[in-house]
Parts: C-alpha cells; structure tokens; sequence
C-alpha cells in the first residue's frame, strides 16, 4: 500500500505540471476560436463589442474554473507529497529492520561456522584417537611377534622366528629396531639380500644405530665372501668390501671403543690384503681391550703371515694365556670364540693334541655357519704362506672346521624351509 501511495503523488505533481502549462495557451486559443466561429471582425461596431463582451466573461469563467481546478490539484499535490514523505520515513524504518535483519543473519552464519569448524575440529579429534587406538594395538601386536620370535631364535627355530619378525615388520615396516633384527636373522642364515633391504631400511630410518650399520657392513662382506670368491671377480668382490668397510666405519665412528666393530674393519682390511691398515684396527681392538685374545690373535696372525716369526710366536703365547683365562672365568658370552682363539694359538705353538681338543670343544659350541666360516678364513690365512711357514695338524684342523660349517649350513637350510 505505501508504494502506490508514493507512485499517485508522482502522477498528481506531473499532472499539476501540464495543467499549468497547457489552461493559459489552451485559453488564448479558445478565444481565437470563438471570434471566429461567430464571425467577429476587428472592427468597432457596438454588436460586436456586446458579443466579444459576453465571448470575454464566459473565458473569464473557464479560466476561474481552471484555477479552482488547478488548486484542487495542487492540494491533492500536497497530500501526495506529504503522503509521499511518510513513505519515505516509512520506507527509511523498514531499511532500518532489514539492515538489523542482515547483522543478525551474518551473526548466524558466523556462529554456525563457528559449529561447523567445531565439528570439524571434533572429527580430526575422533579420526586422531581412532589412529592413536590402530597404532596401540598393532604396537600390542608387534610386541607380542617381536617376543615370540624372540623365543623361537632361542629354540633354534629360524625359520618360525622369521615367519614372526616378518608379521611384526608388516605392523612396522618403517621401525629400525625391527628391521635390525630381523636383518641380522636373516644374515645369520646366510639370506644377505634379504639382511641388507631390512638392514639399509634400519639405518635409512635411524642413522645414528650403530649395530645396524655393523650388520650392513658384516652382511656386504658376507656376500663378497659368498658370489665374489673366484679370482675373476675381484674388482665386484672390492666394491663390496668398500660397502661394508663404509657402513661398519660409521658404526665405529657412532661407537669408537666397540671392540667387535674395531676388530671387523681389521678383518675386512685383511680380506681385501691391506695388511697394513688391518694390523692398525687390530692395534685399536688391543688398545681398548688389552685383555682381548681376539685382538692379539689377529695382531699374531699377520705377523706370522708377513714373515715376522718371533712376533707372532710371541703374540700366539699372549693369546694362550688370554683366552685360557676367560674360559677359566666362565664369564665369556660366547665361549666358542675363547677356545677357538686358544686352539690356534696352540696349534703355532706346536701343541697339536691341545690344539685339536680345543678345536673339538669349540665346534659343538658353535651353532651359526658365519661364524663356523670365519674360523675357515683365519686358518686359509695361515695355508695362503703354508709353503714357507708350515703347521703341523693345519690340514686336520681345517677339515673339521669346513665340515662342521658344511652341516651347520645343511641344518639351517632345513630349519628355514621346513
């Protein structure tokens, strides 16, 4: 309704507008067409100047009606535009409502914003605890892989604590622990392909582990010793000796006063034939541990291998006295190597029935085939100069090791398939 008001006032003040312009020349020209119609001239007869006098007063009233028209127009005007300001005020007021109007629909959609933000904010809380709740339990499970695995290695049951570690790797692929021991159980049955994809992963994902950069370096070693034993591949058999001499390097460097990892450098020096920086390694084993069999052993080998007799004569009698004082001990984590140490030491010496003994003893205490293969190495060393520094019972000593390893590897090789 105010809008048509406000649209009449419009039309009354245009139509007020015509009237006053078109009633004043309207009147000009009915005059015209009165005098013409009655046949006035423009002369002074007394006829005619009655008859324009009448034609005159009759104009005269259509002009008054016209003002008094004219008025009743420009009042209804003034109503119109009074009317017209109400609507205005009027229409000012509702501008006002739906400005507050709009201010409250912004508060809504910002205070329902505010609730979709919250829901999305709950529904990252829920999907975080349903993750943290996943990872529990694959942890609760891995754990429970990880012990049972554990417990079959103690059963010598390779084969079942692979089949363990490998589900507890699935629930953890990315752990270094895991793969660490999962890659050293694999090296330890001679699968070395299989012990550096989980060992590189180990040390991918914690490089500051130094075992797993041990078992890395042992493993490239390994597999040198293994595919690369023929003269022909030496240059493949040195690239993976500098593999394994980069990785243990790192864990010697991680750990610079491990004896194990000192003395593996040495050994890998040795088996790539620089003789000078393995007897440096072995100094460092010597220098850490005095008390270590291992190291003089070795530090004894070479100097028999290099010619230097009365050295290793001397260090082989070192060695004797170490080792028989750690077996004598009981304390030795694995005694095998203890006698092992004092069985060659022997057999230089020239005491081949002790030696031979010993050799007995330490055979039916070794149950991995690396290290039944590591003993081979040191007693190939001592056959590589045989020709000139010969040893008595050498021969018989090498065929029991090199078959017990044979079985020990036959033995494993069933375990893991069956």
């Amino acid at each position: 309704m105010p809008k048509k008001w406000f649209w009449g006032g419009i039309g009354l003040a245009v139509v007020l507008l015509l009237i006053m312009l078109i009633i004043p020349l309207g009147s000009q020209v009915l005059t015209l067409w009165a005098y013409k119609a009655i046949g006035v001239g423009t002369g002074t007869s007394p006829t005619n100047d009655l008859l324009a006098q009448q034609i005159q007063n009759m104009l005269n009233l259509i002009d008054f009606l016209a003002i008094i028209f004219t008025a009743v127009l420009a009042l209804a005007g003034v109503v119109g535009f009074r009317r017209f300001q109400d609507i205005e005020k009027d229409t000012a007021d509702r501008m006002g409502e739906l400005d507050e109007k709009r201010k409250g629909i912004e508060e809504l959609q910002k205070d329902m914003q505010e609730k979709i933000n919250a829901m999305g904010e709950l529904r990252k809380y829920v999907e975080l605890q349903e993750a943290v709740t996943k990872s529990v339990e694959d942890t609760n499970k891995a754990l429970l892989y990880l012990i049972l695995g554990n417990q079959l290695v103690e059963q010598k049951k390779i084969a079942e604590a692979i089949e363990a570690y490998e589900k507890v790797k699935a629930l953890r692929p990315e752990d270094p622990q895991v793969n660490y021991i999962l890659g050293r159980t694999y090296r330890g049955i001679s699968s070395y392909e299989q012990a550096i994809t989980c060992l590189t992963t180990s040390v991918e994902a914690d490089p500051s582990f130094a075992p797993a950069h041990f078992e890395l370096g042992s493993a490239y070693r390994n597999r040198a010793d293994k595919l690369y034993s023929a003269p022909d591949d030496e240059m493949k058999r040195d690239e993976e000796y500098e593999k394994a001499i980069e990785q243990i390097k790192l864990a010697a460097k991680l750990q610079p006063n491990d004896e194990e990892i000192l003395g593996a450098v040495g050994g890998i020096y040795r088996r790539a034939k620089d003789y000078k920086r393995a007897l440096m390694y072995y100094k460092q084993v010597r220098d850490v541990k005095p008390d270590s069999s291992y190291a003089v052993g070795n530090i004894a080998i070479l100097a028999w291998h290099e010619g230097n007799r009365v050295a290793s004569l001397e260090a082989f009698k070192r060695t004797e006295e170490l080792a028989t004082k750690r077996i004598d001990s009981g304390l030795s984590y694995e005694p095998f190597w203890d006698y092992y140490d004092r069985g060659m030491a022997r057999l230089v010496l020239g005491h081949r029935a002790l030696a031979l003994s010993d050799y007995r003893t330490a055979i039916d205490l070794t149950r991995s085939p690396e290290h039944f293969k590591s003993v081979v190495d040191g007693l190939q060393f001592f056959k590589e100069v045989e020709d000139k520094y010969p040893i008595d019972g050498l021969n018989e000593v090498l065929n029991m090791v090199m078959d017990a390893s044979i079985d020990a590897e036959a033995r494993m090789v069933a375990k893991h398939v069956g």
